[in-house]
């Protein structure tokens, strides 16, 4: 892992990441019961072209999820708004 919390990948190489996550309430603090691991598969074809910056979320959407179920974006943000 980097000193700025990304972590580079070599290109078309595939690999497995252990994460782990956790939701949490508007105030940042952390919502015990929602903790989970889950392993997020890498294969050739995940990142098409290098330099880009993905993100590794949770899940898709951010209100009323339950479970690690991790997604990519290119955003920082979960896909999904939320009010």
């Amino acid at each position: 892992m980097r000193s700025d919390g990304f972590i580079e990948l070599p290109v078309a190489r595939p690999v497995t990441l252990g994460t782990s996550c956790v939701y949490r309430h508007a105030d940042g603090t952390p919502i015990p019961a929602t903790v989970g691991t889950a392993e997020f598969q890498v294969d050739s074809t995940t990142f098409p072209d290098g330099g880009k910056r993905w993100y590794l979320h949770a899940h898709e959407q951010a209100r009323g999820v339950v479970g690690c179920q991790p997604t990519l974006s290119t955003s920082v943000f979960p896909t999904r708004k939320t009010d």
